[in-house]
Order: C-alpha cells, then structure tokens, then sequence
C-alpha cells in the first residue's frame, strides 16, 4: 500500500470517528429540526420575499416591508432551536480547530 493509499484510508477513518460523535450527531439533529419546522421554514421564505419584493416598493414602502422582513429574520434567529444550532456549529469548531491548525511538512 503506498503511503497516499494509507494517508486516504486514515483519512476516511477519521471522517467516520468524527460523523460518529455526539458533537456532530447533535449538530445534524438540529438541522433536520429546523429543515422539517415548517414555522421556521416559513419565516425565513417570506422575509426572502418580501426583501425580494421591496425593490419594486417606494422608499417608505420599501422602509416598511424591510423593517417587516427583519423582525421575521430575527424571530428565526431568536428560535431556541436556531440559537442551539449554532451552538453545536461553534462547539464542533473547536473541535476541528487542532486539525485545521497543522502545519503540513513541520516536525
């Protein structure tokens, strides 16, 4: 086996142990969690709509339905299942940090 054979094959180990890892695991709950909330789901594609809609708007308008689309932006954003997804995101780059940190070539 070449050296890149065994390199890949010690990658691939360690992709496995890493999408084995509660961290990780949790992370991927969550967001099928928020995919399938349709209440999420909801806020976020009409906000996208109305900022969409409001280049068609007059500025007071486009004021309003800005204004509109970001208080629906920030009640996503404030949902406990967003604020804990991104928690896991943070939590499983710490964990990834020592790995993304190395420097190839130095002993």
């Amino acid at each position: 086996m070449t050296e890149k054979e065994t390199l890949e094959l010690e990658a691939k180990a360690l992709i496995e142990s890493y999408h084995q890892t509660p961290q990780y695991r949790r992370y991927q709950a969550l967001k099928e969690a928020i995919r399938q909330d349709r209440r999420l789901q909801d806020l976020l594609l009409q906000s996208d709509q109305l900022k969409q809609s409001a280049r068609f708007l007059d500025a007071k308008e486009r004021k309003e339905a800005l204004a509109k689309a970001k208080a629906m932006f920030d009640t996503y954003q404030e949902d406990p299942l967003v604020i804990n997804l991104k928690a896991a995101k943070k939590e499983l780059e710490l964990m990834l940090e020592p790995l993304t940190q190395v420097s190839l070539g130095k002993d």
